[in-house]
């Protein structure tokens, strides 16, 4: 269906002698046979996918629209006096803070915030090794970051000493 008009014997019967090309002929053929009709095809789906995006566009605004239509006309039908009660002019909604249940209420009362600080801390032998540890790593890493500076000012005078032997102008 792809291949329109083209048949093997209105090419190869015709009568026209492709004595020397024949196995070529045969081959180009079969070629064109199998690979023009995916051609054609990932042509198609590549001129569709490009239309999604417009596509999907459109369809986020539309849906906006028909849901903006739909609050309005609930709201319209809703009873004013029912309406002036619910009413708020803002409402704040903060994800993080948990509210607090009349169980949790309870607990905190009772029990308090069941964590005792010395868990968060630990005790002082770990506190000073975590230090420790701490301080050393920003030590080496504070070494290390010289060190790289020191490196960088070396190799800017090699490249500020190039550039005046070949009279490049640099400005730094």
């Amino acid at each position: 269906m792809t291949l329109g008009e083209i048949n093997k014997s209105d090419l190869f019967d015709s009568g026209e002698s492709l004595e020397p090309y024949t196995e070529i002929a045969y081959i180009i053929f079969v070629c064109f046979l199998f690979l023009m009709p995916m051609v054609l095809i990932n042509l198609t789906i590549g001129i569709s996918v490009g239309d999604i995006d417009s596509i999907l566009r459109t369809s986020y605004i539309t849906r906006y629209a028909l849901q903006v239509e739909m609050i309005f006309g609930l709201e319209k039908r809703f009873p004013s006096f029912i309406q002036r009660k619910v009413w708020q002019s803002s409402y704040s909604f903060y994800p993080n803070r948990q509210n607090p249940t009349l169980w949790r209420k309870m607990k905190l009362l009772l029990i308090g915030t069941g964590r005792e600080s010395s868990s968060f801390l630990g005790n002082d032998k770990e506190t000073s090794a975590t230090l420790d540890d701490l301080m050393s790593g920003f030590n080496r890493h504070e070494q290390a970051l010289s060190d790289f500076s020191i490196i960088l000012n070396r190799q800017s005078d090699i490249l500020r000493r190039l550039a005046e032997k070949n009279d490049i102008k640099i400005d730094l």
